[in-house]
């Protein structure tokens, strides 16, 4: 994921002198649309898979639940997102 970052002259004096950063449009990981990434977001990923009704991808953030980022939601985002709120090395979602 791309940071965008945005250059301000707060004072009008020309000069740009405060850096803004925008919100990304995706927190990968954040399958529910909370602004959080948690094991709500597992839980609802798990769901998701299991075919619970409430749970179709018209109303998650498929986006968000491509969490390894290979542009397809499966078996391996859920694993990763569970590895990402454990903390292992390695499992960071930095696109």
């Amino acid at each position: 994921m791309e940071e965008v970052k945005i250059m301000a002259d707060t004072d009008g004096d020309g000069e740009y002198e405060t850096e803004l950063a925008a919100e990304p449009d995706v927190l990968p990981g954040d399958v529910n649309s909370d602004k959080n990434v948690n094991k709500l977001d597992l839980i609802t990923l798990s769901r998701h898979f299991a075919g619970w009704d409430g749970y179709g991808a018209e109303t998650l953030d498929m986006d968000a639940a491509d969490v390894n980022g290979d542009g397809t939601v499966n078996a391996a985002d859920r694993l990763f997102l569970a590895r990402m709120l454990d903390r292992w090395t390695g499992y960071v979602a930095d696109r």
